[in-house]
């Protein structure tokens, strides 16, 4: 069976019910372009590889029975809810991403009950009832699973997830360094020009107090000739 298919797939009138909101529901409740796109696309999913990807790369894929049988009624009732919406266009659409995610919810508790069992030595060793394999959609004898299984997926979950927190926190401390780097060129920036100006300043006042001194100093010089040309013009 493909990978495409497992889980919710293994019973036709749960996955048939995601056809029928995306070939029926959408068009007729969601009038939007953008907005049925995003409606089709979610559905599709739903009915590809979403859930079976979910139950094997965060767990074993595998669970009880009883917790599969009752998961699948669960949803076909929950689906047969979804055809008689009322809803339309955006709440349409928020209540279809609020559909998945409770169809997830209801598949995580029995997943991981499982998945818990099957890692516990103690608990593992007596289980001897077939568990339902949702990837190949068939009753399969309950296996131990070492603990490079049990944890390491899950290392590598937390692993991703502090190291998405070291990014932010290398990407707030470059912004950091990036303003103050800034602030302090712009300061110099700003301090270059005052001095520069300052400097000016005081060139052109020396120019300027270097003038009127040589004006008086000429002035000075001429004044004993006008004195005389004074005089004789008085006798």
């Amino acid at each position: 069976m493909p990978r495409a298919f497992g889980c919710v797939q293994c019973t036709k009138d749960a996955s048939n019910g995601f056809s029928v909101l995306r070939q029926e529901l959408v068009p007729r409740k969601i009038k939007d372009t953008a907005l049925k796109g995003r409606a089709e696309q979610l559905l599709v999913g739903m009915e590809g590889p979403f859930f079976i990807d979910y139950a094997v790369t965060h767990f074993t894929g595998k669970m009880e029975i009883e917790d599969y049988n009752q998961l699948v009624e669960e949803i076909k009732h929950t689906t047969a809810l979804m055809q008689n919406s009322h809803l339309t266009d955006q709440a349409l659409l928020d209540a279809l991403v609020e559909y998945r995610q409770n169809i997830t919810l209801k598949m995580k508790t029995p997943l991981k009950d499982y998945h818990n069992k099957a890692c516990s030595k103690e608990i593992c060793r007596h289980l001897v009832r077939k568990v339902f394999d949702c990837t190949k959609c068939k009753m399969v004898k309950p296996k131990c699973l070492s603990k490079r299984h049990c944890f390491v997926d899950t290392q590598e979950r937390i692993t991703l997830r502090f190291n998405q927190k070291a990014e932010a926190a290398n990407l707030a401390r470059r912004g950091l360094i990036t303003v103050s780097a800034m602030g302090i060129i712009t300061f110099l920036v700003l301090l270059t020009m005052a001095l520069t100006h300052k400097r000016n300043l005081k060139i052109l006042g020396g120019t300027s107090q270097r003038g009127v001194t040589n004006t008086t100093e000429k002035k000075l010089d001429k004044l004993p000739q006008v004195c005389k040309e004074r005089g004789k013009d008085t006798k």
